[in-house]
């Protein structure tokens, strides 16, 4: 007998895997032109595998795709409802990792249905179009049996991955994205999901955002980079913010392993004073992979949060939702420094 056949939510976010373009060979195209499932319903076989609910969530650009309460909104009402067994989002590939960290640290105790996050470097029209395969590769781990209890993961290259440690590191190749300091967690060979170890859910702050209603951008975070030679002018000006529509955190990507020189550092250390506890400032590194936790950073002390093996991109949507939650500076601290 065989089994029955699982229901999976799509949801798109527009992006290159529902781009198109006039040229095959060209890197101009439309992001989010076409209806995922146009895109879906092309690719051979994989309308064999599962029963499949299609939603857009977006149709632009990845970098417009800032909808956080929408994309955790329909998640939810799909792990409440009892016909669906799992969750694709496909998306742009810039905010792909911070799209799939906010969902991996904000996830609520009760999801436990997969959540497989998956994009393409190149547009469906492109000569060796990505899209396809990578959306036939998430349908496979999305039903695989082996997924369960790892909560979010993302698809990208045939290989599999576990956000927060999951990260674009290259700009234009196919094989963009890599695991950071955890590596792949498993691989699609042909049609088999092949996993390296059982499952199991990564160390990270844990931030269940407790709004979803409305469309209200999170607050306001500001990333400041290090470098040689910086002044602090940015700073300065963060420190004298006043009003309702202010910067409500820093999240800081320093050099190595979070090292700002004596200047910046002490007009970081001037703000942490001014602005109190209700400004939180965590400390990155502006390196691709690393750890910044030391508990007294070169040029800033112990004035800071330390992010831990999250680079700036992950660390600040995680803040901007710890801030949306109404944490104060200590419990945010003690949620990163106990990931």
């Amino acid at each position: 007998m065989s089994a029955k056949k699982r229901t999976v939510a799509l949801l798109s976010l527009g992006g290159t895997i529902v781009g198109s373009g006039a040229a095959s060979t060209s890197a101009a195209y439309d992001p989010g032109k076409l209806p995922i499932k146009d895109v879906f319903t092309s690719i051979p076989e994989v309308g064999d595998m599962a029963h499949f609910e299609f939603q857009t969530l977006f149709d632009k650009g990845s970098p417009d795709n800032a909808n956080i309460r929408l994309l955790l909104r329909t998640i939810q009402r799909c792990q409440e409802r009892a016909d669906i067994d799992a969750i694709i989002v496909s998306s742009g590939t810039d905010t792909l990792s911070e799209l799939s960290t906010a969902v991996c640290c904000g996830a609520h105790d009760a999801w436990t249905k997969p959540i497989v996050f998956t994009g393409a470097m190149r547009p469906v029209t492109g000569l060796s179009a990505d899209g396809p395969r990578n959306l036939h590769d998430a349908v496979k781990v999305a039903i695989d049996d082996g997924t369960r209890g790892r909560g979010t993961v993302a698809v990208m290259n045939s290989e599999i991955f576990q956000p927060p440690f999951f990260i674009k590191a290259d700009a234009n190749k196919v094989d963009a994205f890599t695991g950071g300091e955890a590596g792949p967690i498993g691989r699609v060979e042909s049609d088999v999901v092949n996993f390296f170890w059982g499952p199991a859910q990564p160390k990270c702050p844990r931030v269940p955002l407790k709004n979803l209603d409305g469309d209200d951008p999170l607050p306001w975070i500001h990333i400041e980079y290090s470098y040689l030679g910086h002044e602090g002018i940015t700073l300065d000006r963060l420190a004298k913010q006043e009003g309702p529509d202010v910067c409500r955190g820093l999240l800081l990507a320093g050099m190595g392993a979070g090292c700002w020189n004596e200047k910046a550092g002490n007009k970081i250390r001037e703000l942490h004073a001014a602005r109190g506890a209700e400004f939180p400032i965590v400390a990155s590194r502006r390196t691709a992979t690393g750890f910044v936790g030391m508990a007294d950073i070169y040029g800033l002390g112990d004035s800071c949060t330390r992010a831990g093996y999250l680079g700036p991109e992950q660390a600040a949507i995680v803040l901007q939702m710890a801030v949306d939650n109404g944490w104060d500076g200590e419990k945010i601290k003690a949620h990163f420094h106990g990931a």
